[in-house]
């Protein structure tokens, strides 16, 4: 089955395209946020595939289609779940991760389901009578919770903050050689670039790993 075959109530659901509304108002470095966070998940979890998923995300942003396919992403690993609801009663069932899968788009549009907001399976491709032919092409819709704690951006776990820190000091050192860096100008750069860090941590980012010669009191850096 490409679905659970235990529904959930409408009523617990919001319909897939204001989700889908949300995720496009997302800037671009919120959408890295995201994307980073799967991908480190899927690190600890299991390597191999997660070197997959950033194979995947990189093909999308040189095709600057990022926003699809990071839904698809989180919806094959189970980050997200999509719901097709039944045409006549006020329930929906749960689609299975695989179908989101990129090797099962031979029977799902999954790119057509996310921007449209429907099942775009291929109807003749079900079985007579199945619960899927009967979802085919039927709305989508969403848990609210798990589109909210999807969407928020949480501040950049610290193994992300120690990398970032340490490539501002490198591209300033590969730019202006032994030249210090000013404090505020790291602060900046580690704010633009770690989507949820506050700037009292990227302070602290600053008093740990700046060189000792940069914190120095009355150099440019210190001050």
């Amino acid at each position: 089955m490409l679905v659970e075959p235990k529904p959930s109530s409408l009523k617990n659901l919001d319909p897939w395209r204001n989700f889908r509304e949300r995720v496009g108002q997302l800037s671009a470095s919120e959408l890295e946020a995201i994307a980073d966070e799967l991908c480190h998940r899927q690190e600890t979890a299991y390597s191999p595939l997660a070197k997959r998923v950033r194979q995947q995300l990189d093909a999308a942003r040189e095709e600057d289609d990022l926003v699809r396919e990071l839904v698809r992403i989180a919806l094959w690993l189970g980050d997200l779940t999509a719901h097709a609801s039944y045409p006549t009663k006020e329930k929906a069932f749960a689609i299975h991760p695989q179908v989101w899968d990129a090797m099962a788009l031979g029977y799902h549009d999954a790119y057509r389901s996310i921007e449209e907001g429907i099942f775009a399976i291929d109807e003749a491709k079900c079985r007579a009578n199945s619960i899927e032919r009967e979802l085919a092409n039927r709305p989508l819709f969403i848990k609210r919770d798990v589109a909210n704690r999807w969407l928020q951006i949480n501040p950049p776990g610290g193994a992300r903050q120690r990398k970032t820190a340490e490539a501002i000091i490198k591209h300033h050192k590969d730019h202006h050689g032994e030249q210090p860096m000013r404090k505020a100008d790291f602060v900046k750069a580690a704010v633009d670039q770690l989507t949820g860090l506050s700037p009292n941590r990227a302070m602290q980012l600053w008093r740990d790993h700046a060189p000792p010669a940069w914190r120095r009191p009355g150099t440019k850096g210190g001050n």
